[in-house]
């Protein structure tokens, strides 16, 4: 049962995300059947209310912010459905509590606002490998209707969503992980952070699952399906061919005057889908975004034509994305005790953490 502290909370966890990193599986999948939670976030079990209200904290300008407002407004919606809630874990599951999909523009100003409201709450962030994480994304955003190359999605100075309109912020900050646990910590508590990764949840969901409950407080409880795949993303043929599609019609990335009258939404589920299913992911190459040059073919092609060449001429995007991230994910595995090498980040030598730590400087070599 929880605790009185617990009963006259507003809320007890708060699961941030990222984004990609298994969220609707544990949203869809694993906290639906844990009988002592209450999701007052994803997914909207309680009320749909709660949604309109997490879309508003984090849309919500700063000179309008008002902590004030939102504890009121989220013990209106607790005191409502009490029956619902009462002698349970209220559990907020929201990806976009760790900022927005494609930069960190506003992941502190969201920390800072979750601190000011649920100032005695736990807080539970999923991380993923960094080149996994960002083919995700890319993914996510040609299904979204992007018609831009992986190599220009990355480009600082393309129009992209990873760029702000200064092209001084890109999403490249947004995974330096340690930045953002470090300030959690500040704010909640090191004791009250949960830091776990998605490779973790793959490998031995076992594992992973018993941390998670572990800090929750709950007590052992099977969970079923946990083998099941969720939001599973298209192949990197499928989406190479759905981004050449997305030039030539009207999406909320491309403006394109053809064919603006076409559902692409509707294409995506009827169509894409299907032949992603049936043809393209039973294609066994191992292939992927990431692995891609830095540079498109005509540019190294014109490059080369003019006899000029540097040394990264043929580096991979990996090589890049791996080069920005060692350092952070060295801090990273030591602030939360676990060895991300081993599942794959790539990491340099051990970092004392004991001190505030310097933020590397970004690195936005992606041409």
């Amino acid at each position: 049962m929880p605790s009185y502290a617990q009963q006259n909370s507003l809320a007890d966890v708060i699961h941030i995300g990222f984004p990609k990193t298994g969220t609707t599986f544990l949203q869809n999948i694993v906290f639906p059947q844990v009988k002592s939670l209450a999701c007052l976030g994803k997914p909207y079990t309680i009320s749909l209310a709660y949604r309109d209200v997490l879309h508003e904290l984090i849309t919500t300008p700063d000179l309008e912010f008002s902590p004030e407002y939102f504890r009121e407004k989220i013990g209106a919606l607790n005191s409502t459905h009490t029956s619902r809630i009462r002698n349970h874990i209220k559990l907020i599951s929201f990806e976009l509590l760790s900022g927005f999909m494609y930069r960190a523009d506003n992941a502190k100003q969201i920390a800072d606002r979750l601190r000011a409201i649920f100032d005695r709450a736990k807080i539970l962030m999923t991380i993923r490998e960094q080149k996994s994480i960002i083919e995700s994304i890319y993914k996510y955003y040609v299904l979204a209707g992007g018609p831009l190359t992986f190599q220009d999605f990355l480009n600082r100075r393309k129009l992209s969503p990873c760029v702000d309109e200064f092209r001084t912020r890109h999403m490249l900050l947004k995974f330096k992980y340690h930045l953002l646990i470090q300030h959690y910590f500040r704010l909640f508590g090191k004791e009250n952070v949960l830091v776990l990764p998605f490779e973790l949840l793959r490998r031995n969901p076992n594992d992973f699952l018993n941390r998670m409950l572990t800090f929750f407080e709950v007590e052992n409880c099977s969970i079923n399906d946990i083998q099941k795949e969720s939001n599973v993303g298209l192949s990197y043929y499928s989406t190479s061919l759905l981004r050449i599609m997305n030039l030539f019609v009207s999406t909320p990335y491309s403006t394109s005057p053809l064919f603006n009258m076409l559902d692409i939404n509707f294409f995506y589920r009827k169509v894409i889908q299907r032949l992603d299913k049936a043809v393209f992911r039973r294609i066994p190459v191992n292939v992927s975004f990431v692995n891609e040059k830095n540079e498109l073919p005509f540019r190294r092609f014109c490059k080369k034509l003019i006899a000029l060449k540097s040394p990264d001429d043929n580096r991979s995007i990996a090589d890049i994305i791996e080069k920005n991230y060692m350092e952070s994910n060295t801090i990273t595995s030591a602030l939360i005790r676990l060895d991300l090498s081993s599942f794959g980040y790539s990491t340099a030598a051990p970092a004392k953490v004991n001190n505030e730590v310097p933020s590397p400087e970004i690195i936005s070599e992606i041409q």
